[in-house]
């Protein structure tokens, strides 16, 4: 897939993930069960959207999740630890999503978009 190309899938996933986490924020930002089920839910598929941003990039996104967490918020310059969070516990179906842990986990998504939006080719490498 060329650069540009890639840079466009990313846009549109990144905006559809925004859309969402905002919306289920709006429906259950009162209920951190609630929260943490809708995080968990999309992280799988934000995982791969992250590997795309490392290749777009011009980095190799490493295998381990928690690392990729790391080396994508290095990138883009976002807190790593909430999304840490939801990607280590996204199994324990009885975990609960803080508000503030959202807005960490939002904010990463966030700036991801926004780094993937304002991408020349050749700048990151």
């Amino acid at each position: 897939m060329r650069p540009a190309e890639l840079r466009l899938a990313l846009e549109r996933e990144l905006r559809g993930k925004l859309l969402r986490l905002r919306q289920g924020y709006a429906l259950h930002g009162d209920r951190p069960e609630a929260l943490a089920e809708g995080s968990r839910q999309g992280i799988s598929s934000l995982l791969v959207v992250l590997r795309g941003l490392m290749l777009l990039a011009g980095r190799t996104p490493p295998p381990d999740p928690s690392e990729l967490v790391a080396a994508a918020a290095e990138v883009v310059g976002f807190k790593p630890a909430p999304l840490a969070r939801v990607v280590t516990r996204r199994l324990q179906s009885d975990w609960r999503l803080s508000r503030e842990e959202f807005a960490g986990l939002l904010d990463a998504v966030e700036k991801a978009a926004s780094f993937v939006d304002h991408f020349t080719h050749g700048e990151a490498s």
